[in-house]
């Protein structure tokens, strides 16, 4: 789902305020506080009051930066309104710095809420891309302080392990190296290297961003190349954005050269905001003249929505709307 939530699901009637009733951390995650703390209601943006009429703050596990946490959400856990479970963490930021959370799921579509030391909502991000149901959030942080995250799922009542990840970065160059790094599980570095080339190379004199990321191919697709598990997707935004989308012949040459330098990854997605659908490129066999197969990058076929509807495609085809 690519709905934003904000208004629908969190807990209040006050749009800059998010209420939740919740037992806290029941030991449903890695990291656990040694007992349960007790049901309490908590407000932040406004402090809420206990029934001792002493203002709350649960306390939520803090979370080292670049460290990898599994955790699962369960019907013993704090919900929000609609009925969804979530989970708490905690880490420390400093104001400039460029956080990038990632939450991760193969049972339920996670769903992210970020909010600030004072307790003020700042962020939140259901799907990565219209093709990658797993949840990031890429934040440059306003203050200095401890802020929190919590880990949930879209729907309500969906149960299930996950695996959640906060990366820290000084600057916007060491957060590009970071999500070219991640976007390949594994990578070389001259794979991370051709990525950070690549975006360099849609951003410079342009009016637009990318932010890149990995997607399982075998999630999308019947059957995928030969030891080429992982696909790549480009996340555009700005100005430029649509303009880039419709240059075909620029695409498949960064597609050629990020799929020839990473040597797990099948296929370049391309998407942005402005446009309804993805340009796919990937690897796929060619007669030649003489009769032989060979390979080369090339964009997908189409096939309309019905035809795609809930159904892995075969590979070299994309939902497109025609």
């Amino acid at each position: 789902m690519t709905e934003n939530r904000l208004g629908h699901q969190l807990l209040t009637p006050n749009p800059d305020k998010l209420c939740l009733s919740n037992t806290v951390l029941k030991g449903s995650v890695a990291l656990t506080l040694g007992a349960t703390v007790g049901t309490v209601a908590a407000c932040w943006g406004l402090l809420a009051s206990s029934s001792l009429g002493q203002p709350t703050s649960p306390v939520a596990p803090l979370i080292v930066e670049g460290a990898s946490i599994e955790g699962n959400l369960s019907d013993v856990d704090t919900r929000l309104d609609d009925g969804s479970f979530y989970d708490r963490y905690d880490f420390m930021g400093r104001s400039g710095e460029y956080a990038t959370i990632y939450l991760e799921s193969e049972d339920f579509d996670p769903y992210l809420i970020l909010l600030d030391p004072t307790g003020e909502r700042i962020s939140e991000n259901d799907d990565i891309s219209r093709t990658n149901d797993d949840s990031r959030l890429v934040v440059r942080l306003p203050i200095t302080g401890r802020y929190t995250v919590l880990a949930n799922s879209y729907e309500s009542g969906r149960e299930g392990s996950y695996r959640i990840r906060i990366d820290v970065e000084e600057s916007r160059e060491g957060l590009a190296r970071t999500l070219a790094a991640a976007a390949v599980p594994g990578s070389s570095l001259i794979c991370t290297n051709t990525i950070l080339s690549a975006t360099e190379e849609i951003e410079t004199n342009r009016e637009t961003s990318v932010l890149v990321s990995s997607l399982q191919l075998s999630r999308l697709y019947e059957s995928i190349p030969e030891s080429r598990p992982y696909g790549m997707y480009l996340s555009l935004s700005g100005a430029a954005a649509t303009s880039i989308l419709q240059s075909p012949q620029f695409l498949e040459r960064l597609s050629s050269e990020l799929i020839e330098s990473c040597s797990s990854v099948g296929a370049i997605f391309f998407g942005a905001n402005s446009l309804e659908e993805e340009r796919i490129f990937g690897l796929l066999e060619r007669r030649s003249v003489r009769g032989r197969q060979s390979l080369r990058v090339s964009l997908f076929d189409c096939l309309n929505r019905s035809q795609g509807a809930n159904a892995r495609l075969q590979w070299g085809k994309q939902v497109c709307a025609l």
